[in-house]
């Protein structure tokens, strides 16, 4: 698969960026083929109930993880030079901490008051957040911190490392008979050695550059990056409820079996996202955030030349799973997941829209343009909750609320696309700097 990808974004995208690629996709097919070879496994080892537990935690991670940092690691690859980036990297690990247990206590105080579902995981999930939250957080600053460096091999190792853990541990713990928890043990033991891998190659070079540590550089640091906190951590933190909050949601109205069938679609759909279009989208955030105003001509078709590339690779996978998604799960991961490929095949084109799109929207933190992020995912926000309320209200089974759902998010994220491509013809890439910055240079 790695090999295929390279191919395809070697033909769209020459020359070093397509290399980037495929190193990037070689570590992440790795790690992604380590997940599909043990999905077989985990469905038979936890049942459905397990496995929505288990997507009922990670949904909240992962918009706890995304307000970790106030999102001042993603400003880290635009950094004017190594030096701030380093302070980027230093304030956003800061941050982790404060942010890591605040979340915890939000979970504890929505696992008690039985919000959105989370009342079937048991109190004492709040505490093994508090490690979980910190561990996700800093690995998604140092891998920042290599995106920059263009080290994507460390990133690669990092991630099957991860991976592997998580797979082997769960497997192991599933075998034992831990139940979902033994899900959540996995996943915390792959986020250590994961995060470890790349804290041994990054902390040595980022403490040479901060230490002495200065508050002074510190705050002007976080001054002049303001607007990821302003801007870009609301957009992310609705952004990810956008995407996260249909499984807590289904779990209150629908169940948490069901909830469980729907977690399955969504780690299998992750695959090719994780696979491709993350890879892709470091490598292009990388690409853009280089490119100077003498050379804002070729940037209009280096975006199309990746979407192009983007949608190549994502349309002969929906296509398959759009018509035969029943019967590979069932064959996959047994009969008791029919369900989940029924759910699977209506979802198809809206992972495709995602995959496209999604690598494309780093766009507008090279341009700073993070306000338009901002208004997309508060109406892709609405439209989730909104359809998943509407559908159960109207008597609508599981299946036909989600079909109408990925109707609609494939709309949306057309409508998105038009508004990147707007944001690239229009703008030049800015390096470290701000329309504020911009304005007192013009003075």
């Amino acid at each position: 698969m790695s090999s295929v990808v390279g191919r395809l974004t070697g033909h769209f995208a020459k020359g070093r960026f397509s290399h980037h690629v495929a190193v990037l996709g070689g570590g992440t097919a790795v790690a992604q083929s380590l997940t599909l070879l043990f999905a077989p496994v985990l469905t038979r080892l936890y049942v459905p109930e397990d496995v929505g537990r288990m997507g009922l935690y990670l949904a909240f991670a992962g918009i706890g993880g995304v307000a970790s940092s106030l999102r001042y690691e993603v400003a880290i690859v635009s950094a004017v030079d190594d030096e701030e980036a380093a302070l980027l990297t230093f304030l956003s690990m800061i941050f982790v901490i404060p942010t890591s247990l605040f979340s915890s206590a939000v979970l504890y105080l929505m696992i008690r008051k039985s919000v959105l579902g989370l009342g079937s995981l048991p109190a004492y999930t709040s505490l093994l957040a508090f490690p979980a939250l910190f561990l996700s957080a800093s690995f998604a600053a140092l891998r920042y911190w290599f995106i920059r460096k263009e080290s994507y091999g460390v990133i690669s190792e990092a991630v099957v490392t991860q991976n592997a853990t998580r797979a082997g541990s769960q497997a192991l713990f599933g075998w034992w008979g831990f139940g979902w928890l033994g899900l959540f043990c996995g996943d915390l033991m792959g986020r250590v050695t994961g995060m470890g891998r790349m804290f041994r190659d990054a902390w040595p070079v980022i403490r040479a550059l901060v230490i002495p540590l200065r508050a002074g550089k510190l705050f002007t640091v976080a001054q002049k990056y303001r607007k990821f906190p302003l801007y870009s951590l609301p957009s992310s933190l609705v952004d990810t409820l956008a995407t996260g909050i249909s499984l807590p949601i289904i779990a209150q109205l629908y169940g948490t079996t069901d909830a469980g069938f729907f977690a399955l679609v969504q780690r299998v759909l992750a695959v090719p996202i994780l696979l491709v279009g993350t890879s892709v989208a470091d490598a292009f955030h990388s690409r853009m955030a280089k490119y100077s105003e003498p050379e804002s001509r070729g940037i209009v078709p280096f975006f199309n030349r990746i979407a192009a590339g983007l949608l190549l690779v994502g349309l002969g996978p929906a296509i398959l799973l759009a018509f035969f998604g029943e019967r590979l799960f069932t064959v996959a991961f047994g009969n008791t997941w029919m369900t989940a490929g029924s759910l699977a095949a209506v979802m198809a084109p809206w992972a495709m829209a995602q995959l496209v799109v999604s690598p494309l929207s780093r766009v507008v933190f090279v341009f700073q343009r993070q306000e338009w992020k901002l208004v997309y995912d508060v109406v892709s926000l609405l439209t989730t909750v909104g359809t998943l309320y509407l559908g159960y209200s109207n008597g609508l089974s599981l299946l036909r609320t989600i079909r109408i759902l990925s109707l609609i998010s494939v709309v949306t994220y057309a409508l998105y696309y038009l508004i990147l491509m707007r944001v690239v013809s229009t703008g030049i890439p800015q390096r470290g700097t701000n329309v504020w910055d911009r304005g007192l240079r013009k003075r």
